[in-house]
């Protein structure tokens, strides 16, 4: 059939949408210098609105990659592989505001050609000649900008560095009611790579390769769609556009050149229109007078008037948006549009599901979104659409979920998981755990299930609404052998306490069975095998003692020899916390592993640093409310002394003392083995510090020391190194103040570290 023979006319115009913002259209987008340690907010020019003010904004939330570059002196100096999303954008830290900041916003997958950019080697006008390539026929959107850090004289906090997009978007826009179906859209010898960055005018990259760009709709498009095709900015004579389309169901094709230059950032509109006369393919641009714009683009979808919502749930954004609560909620909506829609994507959230509600002949959506936990951040959910017949999804197609965090904040170490609703510290923890602040109108409380001590407990409420957690400690618990113990924060309303939150806070059990003296919980036992690790110490639910009714000194010198020197043996050195045991080296008892180079001196460690969690060596002070008497201590006979510095008045101490015989390790016989209780005859209730414990290593001669195995070298926490010694030989053993060096070997014994909260009768 002749195309004069169809008694019609189609014109198809295409409108150039040029942005005019304060610089030209071919210019980066301005930005405001930032001052000397400040930071750059990165943001996006939305593609401009048409001539008729109908917003053609795309989104840009798959722009997730967003690098930048410094260049000082022409010479990149910084790279910035990916910069973190930041509030309302991505933000970049600047430690100096020299030189000029190039930033490109990318879809994953961009091909870019980076012409080797290696810090302190590539020149600034080697890197305005990137280029970005089409990767298997698929053009990525990507945006870029700059800006000048040293230019301008006013100096802010913050800078904002606005990027362009370095695309040409195409619109289709059909001629209602006049029978006509568009099937394909072809930009023919359209350019296949481009600059990455504006050049000082429209240009190409040498060897530069073209083809044509095919889009062919799934159903043929009757009504306006918005970004069918887009393209890289090209000065191009070559470029032409070709429709297929039916009119009145007969097939015509249409083709004409497009204008020579296509710029970046830029909107062009496709129009179809059915005239009486032959077909008439003409190309005019926006800003010339003369051209009558007739645009008008499809309305964006909108929530159905007709949906049920839940209580909390609000209607935002001239129906372009649904608010919803922090709380848990799952309900149905629906979407007014004159086409059936198909879901593509609902991205923001990991946490709130959506899907189509199958089979309803009508466009309704199923929102099911979890209880968000304390500190979890507002979400916003961009349900992406499909129109029925279209092959590409476009961005104005959609309709946002923004989901409120919750109005409870937590701070400090306690954080829930948002699924499971639970804080696991998965190892033993005491003393704060966080603070909750809550609203007017919320009260905390705290659960425990049936059995389970009273762990944790609220701090009350100050005016600011903030409640702390603390976790407590009990003294010789025999549940404390690693077990999980868990506790339930239940968050609720004052006037209604059955609309409450749950939250589970759980740690690991542990405890070390502990003697109470002048103010300080001591370790019953010294360490032993690696002293950080409660598995391989004496706990309080195992205690040999407590299980034999009988105290540490009382067993110690009952118990077989087997277990009195598994508990004997064991001294440390330097900061790795793992034990030395005593071995019998050809006769001589010597430790294993001992190193006389040595060089970090235990004492002057933190006092946690070779402990289990909860636990620390005591100070010097507090071994002198036990040691540091005002007179010499013969640790070989029984008695008391008096204290130097008496602890709140108590000031005696008594001393009793056991001599272990009978000993054997390896073929080594071992007589006169000290233990030594101390105890306060003010304080009858509490059995008293026993010691015990081999002599100290300090060179290759091993442990014996004046024919005996009894001078104890005590670890202790002193900035300055200072320590306690037992000195001399069987008959005329005594306390010493001795620090010594870092190669001598050291027993452990640790001490509760201080605890707020203690639950439980003791011991």
């Amino acid at each position: 059939m002749q195309l004069n023979k169809l008694f019609l006319k189609v014109t198809v115009c295409l409108f150039l949408a040029v942005l005019l913002f304060q610089s030209c259209a071919d210019e980066e987008a301005p930005g405001v210098s930032p001052p000397a340690a400040s930071s750059v907010k990165i943001k996006f020019y939305a593609f401009p609105a048409s001539s008729a003010g109908d917003s053609l904004a795309e989104r840009d939330d798959r722009l997730t990659s967003v690098k930048a570059w410094l260049f000082e002196n022409g010479i990149l100096s910084e790279v910035w592989e990916q910069i973190p999303f930041s509030g309302e954008g991505y933000e970049l830290k600047l430690d100096k505001v020299s030189g000029r900041l190039y930033a490109v916003a990318a879809e994953d997958g961009l091909a870019m050609d980076m012409r080797d950019a290696v810090v302190g080697t590539l020149t600034e006008q080697e890197w305005l000649k990137a280029t970005v390539k089409m990767k298997g026929g698929e053009l990525k959107h990507f945006a870029t900008g700059s800006l000048d850090l040293s230019a301008g004289e006013s100096r802010v906090s913050s800078s904002t560095l606005v990027l362009k997009r370095g695309i040409a978007r195409f619109d289709l826009q059909i001629e209602p009611d006049q029978s006509i179906e568009v099937e394909s859209l072809t930009l023919k010898n359209a350019l296949q790579d481009a600059y990455c960055f504006p050049q000082e005018s429209v240009t190409v990259p040498e060897d530069a390769v073209y083809g044509d760009h095919v889009v062919r709709f799934s159903s043929p498009l009757t009504s306006d769609s918005l970004g069918v095709v887009h393209v890289y900015e090209q000065a191009n004579p070559e470029l032409k556009v070709c429709i297929d389309a039916k009119v009145s169901g007969s097939p015509v094709r249409l083709e004409e050149k497009m204008p020579e230059v296509i710029r970046r950032n830029s909107v062009y509109v496709v129009k179809v229109k059915n005239e009486e006369q032959g077909l008439l393919l003409s190309i005019e641009e926006w800003n010339k007078e003369h051209i009558d714009l007739d645009v008008s683009v499809s309305s964006r979808l909108k929530i159905a008037s007709a949906s049920v919502l839940p209580e909390g749930v609000e209607v935002a954004d001239e129906g372009s948006t649904l608010k919803l609560p922090h709380a848990a909620t799952d309900f149905v909506f629906g979407v007014d549009c004159d086409n059936e829609l198909e879901l593509v994507s609902a991205e923001g959230s990991a946490l709130v599901q959506v899907e189509a509600v199958p089979q309803t002949g009508a466009n309704l959506y199923r929102v099911r979104k979890p209880l968000y936990v304390p500190n979890h951040p507002q979400e916003e959910v961009v349900l992406q659409f499909r129109r029925k017949g279209l092959t590409n999804a476009y961005p104005e197609d959609c309709i946002r979920l923004s989901a409120s965090p919750n109005p409870v904040t937590v701070s400090g170490l306690l954080a829930f998981d948002p699924e499971t609703y639970a804080c696991d510290f998965g190892r033993y923890i005491d003393n704060e755990l966080g603070v909750l602040s809550l609203p007017d109108g919320k009260q905390l409380s705290v659960e425990f299930d049936r059995g389970e001590d009273p762990w944790i407990k609220i701090d009350g409420r100050d005016s600011s609404g903030a409640c702390r957690v603390i976790a407590g400690w009990k003294p010789n618990d025999k549940t404390a052998d690693g077990r999980v113990q868990a506790a339930r924060l239940v968050i609720s309303d004052k006037e209604d306490a059955s609309r409450r939150e749950e939250y589970v806070v759980k740690r690991r059990n542990y405890g070390l069975p502990v003697t109470w003296f002048h103010g300080v919980w001591w370790c019953k036992y010294n360490a032993r095998g690696n002293s950080k690790s409660f598995d391989d110490q004496i706990l309080s639910s195992s205690d040999p003692a407590e299980m034999a009714g009988k105290t540490v000194y009382d067993y110690l010198a009952s118990c077989p020899a087997e277990d009195f020197l598994d508990l004997w043996k064991w001294e440390y050195m330097g900061d790795s916390g793992m034990g030395m045991e005593v071995v019998d080296d050809g006769g001589k008892l010597v430790l294993a592993g001992y190193n006389n180079g040595e060089k970090v001196h235990l004492n002057k460690l933190p006092a946690n640093a070779l402990s289990p969690e909860g636990y620390e060596l005591p100070s010097f002070e507090e071994f002198n409310r036990v040691f540091d008497a005002t007179d010499y201590i013969w640790m070989m006979w029984n008695g008391s002394h008096k204290l130097k510095v008496p602890w709140e008045g108590h000031e005696i101490v008594n001393r009793e003392r056991f001599w272990r015989n009978g000993l054997q390790l390896g073929t080594v016989p071992m007589q006169n083995i000290i233990i030594c209780r101390m105890s306060s005859p003010d304080f009858p209730e509490h059995e008293g510090i026993t010691w015990y414990g081999a002599s100290a290593q300090w060179n290759s001669d091993g442990i014996r020391h004046a024919d005996h195995y009894n001078n104890i070298l005590f670890a202790m926490s002193s900035a300055t190194g200072q320590g306690w010694y037992i000195a001399g030989g069987l008959d005329n053993l005594y306390l010493n103040k001795n620090g010594a060096g870092a190669n001598n070997s050291r027993v452990l014994r640790f001490k509760k570290s201080p605890v707020e909260y203690i639950y439980g009768n003791g011991e």
